[in-house]
């Protein structure tokens, strides 16, 4: 009984929300890629259509998105870089 009359009494605090409603985030996808028969133009043959290049590091896919969210709405945009 106490402690039912404790309750009814009591404050209750409830955490805030102090998270930032936009985050910054990003991706990259890198290869390298090493031919044996070694291409005079640093071309591999054309059924690796995204990873091509011979003998370099180079990016395949990058982009960059900001995401923005509170209690009623949500965005997302991203923007891309494919490299061919």
């Amino acid at each position: 009984m106490l402690f039912f009359l404790m309750t009814l009494h009591s404050n209750v605090w409830a955490q805030t929300d102090t998270s930032k409603p936009i985050e910054i985030s990003g991706y990259a996808e890198m290869y390298y890629a090493y031919d044996f028969n070694k291409p005079s133009n640093h071309e591999l043959s054309g059924f690796l259509y995204n990873h091509k290049r011979h003998n370099e590091v180079n990016v395949n896919l990058a982009f960059i998105k900001a995401a923005y969210a509170d209690q009623n709405n949500r965005a997302n945009l991203a923007l891309m870089n494919r490299i061919y």
